[in-house]
């Protein structure tokens, strides 16, 4: 499958909240509850083991109308790095248990730990042939670091929030990539809907990421 080609994005501040290495049964339902009451769309890079082991959350995340993007089987680097094929082994073992579950699949993948450091040149062609778009991120919240703290963690998202958009244009536009993962404590949840309403105050709409093909799936 041939995608068409995406005309870079200039019409005006968009950010675009992400969250990755899921679904589970605790965190995910609980992120999810916090977007609803915030009226906010993400886009949840799942991995297949997840998605296999939480049919039920992937099912909920399509159903309340938010993007999903691959993220590997199991996230192991030593799989997906030694070669583009092994890369793509994994993308289509997830994208089978995407599609037993949803009837649908992603055209979006993001490459754990992002495309820096381990793509190589041969990747992008192999990308396109194999009907992906690659999103990264250009702004973390670093929820995933160690002692991260929630409090920190929102003031580290309002700041990039309100000059990223600008200041680290995307190869695609100027949209801003926000990564966090599934929220693992209260506090961190409630980071999460004020860090969506930090964003939009900032003048930076929200929608779900590109997430299946025209006519809405493929």
């Amino acid at each position: 499958m041939t995608l068409p080609e995406l005309a870079p994005y200039r019409e005006g501040k968009v950010a675009y909240l992400t969250f990755d290495d899921g679904p589970d049964d605790k965190n995910t339902p609980a992120v999810l509850d916090v977007l609803k009451e915030a009226g906010v769309k993400a886009t949840f890079y799942v991995t297949g083991a997840q998605a296999k082991a939480h049919p039920e959350v992937l099912r909920r995340i399509y159903d309340e109308g938010h993007a999903i993007g691959n993220h590997s089987y199991d996230h192991r680097y030593e799989k997906l790095y030694p070669s583009v094929d092994g890369f793509f082994r994994e993308m289509a073992q997830t994208d089978e248990i995407l599609y037993g579950i949803l009837g649908v699949r992603p055209l979006i993948l993001r490459a754990p730990g992002g495309r820096i450091g381990h793509f190589t040149a041969a990747y992008a062609p192999a990308l396109k042939a194999h009907g992906y778009v690659e999103h990264d991120w250009n702004v973390s919240s670093a929820d995933a670091a160690p002692g991260h703290h929630p409090h920190a963690l929102l003031r580290g998202t309002r700041g990039d929030s309100q000059g990223a958009a600008r200041d680290h244009p995307r190869p695609q536009g100027k949209g801003l990539y926000v990564r966090r993962r599934d929220a693992d404590d209260a506090a961190a949840l409630v980071s999460c809907g004020s860090a969506a309403h930090d964003i939009r105050s900032a003048g930076i709409s929200l929608p779900s990421g590109f997430s299946f093909s025209s006519g809405g799936f493929l």
